[in-house]
């Protein structure tokens, strides 16, 4: 296990909780989808405000000798008042949207979290298939050593000496394809970490331990069928479609505008 320990000499050991951390954090698409979680929750603040009132003011100076008047100031304010159910409507709508939004992230999310746990693990099975390798490719290396010794003392055929080093070389040959696979993984696990491979090379944790939780097939059943992605989404879009479908035939109806002005003009002093 030297060797293998000497390769890790310039690796970044992360711990499970890290690298999913890392994927989360430097995911772009995820991070795209949770904007759009973020929007839409803002969304459904905004539905919830009611029209403001309207005041406008306009100032004049009359210059005009045949008017005869000096400055004036004119006001209106006006105010918007909805019937039919519209801020209702705004609300429900912009409610399943968010509802729909973050079902989408929460699904996106535990897809990106299944996806890097499977490479994480896949990072720690090739890392120890190498190890098991190594030691094998050892232990035939010393055996080849000794049938050959005992070949040149005439205890062994020569058939017998050769056929422990082509052990022993079949053995050196399925190490480097270990080796080979492992590093392989860990630049995936860069990868999905999405980190840039100049960085340095991150390797995971493998004196963690996994926790293990037996579950029966009833709870696994019952546990598909209640979060299933593909339910839940179906059911938030019909929701959201009848919703957008009552806004549409609320903002059919007609408003009411309430508007008062006034208007002042302050006689001029020009003879």
């Amino acid at each position: 296990f030297q060797a293998v320990a000497q390769e890790k000499e310039n690796n970044t050991i992360v711990s499970y909780k890290e690298f999913i951390q890392m994927v989360l954090e430097n995911n772009e698409s995820y991070q795209a989808t949770r904007l759009d979680s973020q929007i839409a929750k803002e969304e459904v603040g905004i539905s919830k405000k009611r029209p403001d009132p309207e005041l406008e003011l306009l100032y004049r100076e009359n210059t005009e000798d045949h008017l005869r008047q000096g400055p004036g100031v004119e006001g209106e304010i006006s105010w918007d008042l909805e019937f039919g159910g519209k801020r209702k409507s705004r609300i429900q709508y912009a409610t399943k949207a968010f509802e729909l939004a973050e079902m989408q992230l929460q699904d996106f999310e535990q897809n990106l979290r299944l996806e890097a746990s499977i490479i994480y693990l896949e990072a720690i099975k090739d890392l120890k298939l190498y190890e098991v390798q190594k030691v094998s490719y050892e232990s035939m290396k010393q055996i080849a050593k000794s049938d050959s010794i005992q070949h040149e003392l005439g205890i062994l055929t020569r058939v017998e000496a050769l056929q422990s080093s082509v052990e022993a070389i079949m053995a050196r040959n399925e190490m480097r394809q270990a080796r080979t696979n492992w590093q392989n993984t860990l630049l995936q696990l860069q990868d999905f970490a999405g980190l840039n491979r100049e960085e340095g090379r991150i390797v995971p944790d493998t004196t963690a331990k996994l926790l293990m939780k037996n579950l029966t097939l009833n709870e696994l059943e019952a546990s598909a069928l209640e979060n299933k992605s593909t339910v839940k989404a179906a059911i938030l879009n019909k929701e959201q479609t009848e919703a957008e479908e009552k806004l549409i035939r609320a903002e059919r109806r007609l408003d009411v505008n309430l508007i008062a002005g006034f208007e002042y003009n302050k006689a001029s002093v020009t003879p």
